[in-house]
């Protein structure tokens, strides 16, 4: 899970997940929602607030980073994207940004209610990530999930809830490289072909890169 989308890859021996973007997003495999960039406003129809169910403004008024943030669930620094109104990352912008998410002032509606988005958001996106992981582990009778990306303890806690083995992939790797996991993998499988190559090989791919370096 990055900060757009939540990738479900079933492996039994090798991976059965689809091939292109279109095919993984029917087939359940490409989940459209991710820990920092995704709207509030998509991804949450209404909100319980004070008694009243009220509706999110489709308008990109606040994303997850910010009921993430709110929730000290992660730091300033974690919110690598854009804020959607070019404010600051700070939690009282981030409360700001959720009191807009329903056409109000944080002034307004106050704190608790502002939290109360994001709180709800955040289930909301879990429920989301349990259904599509559910539907995998059903179809291929699955019974283990290897968790990465910057929102690998939302997938480990889909998990449990599922009752499902997890093994988090920062306590092998680090948080670092959990977090660029897809780009290590392609690295670590060059680093394989390449072991594979004998000298004149190597030579030859070392030469094509000094003619043309975009090659």
């Amino acid at each position: 899970m990055g900060s757009t989308t939540a990738d479900l890859i079933p492996i039994r021996g090798e991976p059965l997940a689809e091939r292109t973007d279109f095919l993984r997003l029917a087939n359940g495999e490409l989940v459209y929602t991710g820990l920092l960039r995704t709207s509030l406003g998509a991804l949450l129809p209404a909100a319980r607030i004070r008694g009243m169910t009220v509706p999110l403004s489709p308008e990109l008024f606040a994303i997850t980073a910010d009921a993430y943030l709110v929730g000290g669930l992660i730091t300033e620094d974690g919110y690598t994207c854009d804020t959607p109104d070019g404010a600051g990352k700070g939690r009282e912008g981030a409360l700001r940004r959720l009191a807009r998410a329903v056409c109000a002032d944080l002034e307004e509606i106050g704190e608790a209610a502002a939290l109360a988005i994001a709180r709800q958001a955040r289930d909301r996106q879990l429920q989301l990530l349990v259904e599509a992981m559910e539907r995998q582990a059903k179809k291929h009778s699955l019974s283990n999930v290897a968790a990465a990306g910057i929102g690998e303890e939302i997938i480990a806690e889909a998990a449990s809830m599922l009752g499902l083995e997890c093994i988090r992939l920062s306590e092998k790797y680090g948080p670092k490289i959990s977090a660029v996991f897809p780009a290590y993998a392609v690295a670590r499988l060059l680093e394989d072909f390449i072991s594979c190559l004998d000298s004149s090989a190597i030579a030859a791919c070392n030469q094509i890169l000094l003619s043309d370096p975009a090659a």
